[in-house]
């Protein structure tokens, strides 16, 4: 309930401070808020036995189909501190749906550091003519399903929306110019994994700070609650060209699990121009991410995505000694007639790449990818494995940067633009390679007589021609070509990895490509 801070909140925080509850009971009002009180609850609530919140509101609200749910529209004359001529806003989204049926305990912490719960009310959505029964049924405590942040910086005549947070511990950002696209999670628990169901913790209990007049940056605190996990979140979001969100977490484990995945991203992979298959589509790519961009202290790794539908899920982990410097999923390609779609904007679909910000250790990146038919599943999801599962009941921190933007991390190197796969003409049992590099610094045709074409196969691939490399005029770019064969692969064998980097005197001028073959 959104009216009253719930009972169930005041037994749970009333042994860390006289104060906390006493301001709970008298007014509703938490004092001396800090991230630290968020830290204490998940301790104490992860020695306990997990509880699914409870569905509140009507079935027939419950039940609604997408279509339905999105004939209800949140009123943003009722947005949290839109009338107070403050940089940011809040909107709210509705309950209903089977995913949205379960509502979040949402509060405000003023600049003074008291608690107080965001109002709700049926009034504050509109609802078109065949949805209006939901305006009757829905409880007038009912609350909300998540909420999205706008931002109106100094030369914009409306505040923007820039944030969303729905939908179990999931949320998405844009940055300037951009388009929603790919979208983040708080955890991944025993993601991709085999006879294991995942499992999708939620961000129960939400915190909003509220800012100040000349504020470039809202703070939202979170606490998260699952079946094997409990956490307290904290972000820190900058919306501008480059929006950052700084993420500072706890996390404790109630009970061991198979895969734990850190800083999650999201993302969407059908097909991409330059491959074999394009599903009959008449755009020629389909994607919201082109590939999986990896930098370590002496290496930076380009893994164009793929999907084949004819095999089995792909799990595939990269093996870093210590913290990377960054890992992300890339739309690389930025020209309009590489996708062709005016309404979902693949074009400028956002960047995502993730910045560690304290010691992770050694782990692996896992790239998995679930093979699709269409372009409606979220097939991709890349996060950190750390090699060292966290124990059983112990605070286990881990604070990191999420970057948001059209750009790309900076580059350091020749990387490779396009991927171009298909049959050799002279026989189908062959498949030719075609990488076209952009030569960002020069170093390609500064050396070019100098260049070694570095090209790693399995022993199952024979190489039919070897790689060479020549400058195409026409685009600007270096293309390096090759012709591979391997016999056909089953539905449940592991794909090759072919790798290819250019190396003058054994240092590399470009990044490693890295993909996953499927003869």
């Amino acid at each position: 309930m959104l009216n009253k801070i719930p009972f169930i909140l005041f037994v749970i925080l009333m042994p860390l401070s006289g104060l906390f509850a006493l301001e709970q009971k008298c007014n509703n009002k938490i004092d001396d808020f800090d991230f630290l009180k968020i830290v204490k609850l998940a301790e104490i609530e992860a020695k306990k036995n997990y509880e699914p919140r409870e569905i509140k509101i009507p079935k027939t609200i419950a039940t609604l189909t997408y279509s339905q749910y999105n004939l209800m529209r949140y009123n943003i004359d009722h947005d949290l501190w839109g009338k107070e001529n403050l940089p940011f806003r809040v909107s709210f989204f509705p309950l209903g749906t089977p995913l949205y049926s379960k509502s979040l305990d949402i509060y405000e912490v003023t600049p003074e550091n008291l608690v107080k719960p965001v109002p709700f009310s049926p009034e504050f959505f509109c609802y078109e003519e065949k949805v209006q029964f939901i305006k009757k049924e829905m409880p007038n405590n009912a609350g909300y399903a998540g909420f999205k942040l706008r931002y109106k910086a100094e030369s914009s005549e409306y505040p923007d929306e820039f944030a969303a947070f729905l939908g179990g511990c999931y949320f998405r950002v844009v940055s300037d110019g951009s388009s929603y696209g790919l979208s983040n999670r708080g955890i991944a628990i025993n993601t991709g994994l085999e006879k294991t169901s995942e499992e999708f913790p939620t961000f129960e209990k939400i915190w909003l700070k509220k800012t100040e007049k000349n504020s470039k940056e809202v703070t939202i605190y979170a606490y998260l609650n699952g079946p094997s996990i409990t956490g307290a979140y904290s972000f820190t979001i900058r919306p501008g060209k480059k929006t950052e969100i700084n993420v500072k977490s706890t996390i404790f484990l109630r009970q061991k699990v198979k895969l734990l995945g850190l800083a999650p991203i999201t993302s969407m992979f059908w097909f991409s121009e330059g491959k074999m298959h394009n599903f009959y589509d008449y755009r020629p790519s389909v994607h919201n991410s082109e590939g999986l961009v990896v930098s370590e202290k002496n290496r930076k790794t380009w893994e164009p995505l793929v999907n084949y539908p004819d095999h089995k899920m792909i799990n595939d982990d990269m093996y870093c000694q210590s913290t990377p410097n960054f890992f992300g999923l890339i739309q690389r390609n930025r020209e309009y007639n590489f996708y062709m779609d005016p309404s979902v904007k693949y074009h400028i679909n956002p960047n995502c790449w993730i910045i560690p910000e304290n010691n992770w250790g050694s782990g692996n990146i896992r790239l998995f990818i679930l093979p699709t038919l269409t372009e409606w599943m979220d097939n991709i999801n890349a996060f950190w494995v750390p090699e060292n599962t966290p124990e059983v009941g112990k605070p286990f921190e881990f604070n990191y940067k999420i970057i948001y933007s059209l750009e790309e991390p900076e580059r350091t190197s020749a990387y490779v633009k396009y991927t171009n796969v298909g049959l050799d003409l002279n026989d189908a049992k062959n498949t030719v390679f075609a990488l076209s590099y952009d030569d960002a610094l020069g170093e390609i045709e500064k050396n070019c007589s100098e260049i070694k074409i570095k090209l790693e196969t399995p022993k199952e691939v024979k190489i039919i021609s070897i790689p060479s490399i020549e400058k195409i005029s026409f685009n600007n770019t270096w293309r390096v070509i090759f012709t591979l064969t391997s016999k056909k692969l089953d539905y449940s064998d592991k794909p090759h990895i072919i790798k290819v980097t250019l190396l003058v005197k054994d240092n590399p001028i470009s990044e490693t490509w890295y993909y996953q073959w499927y003869p």
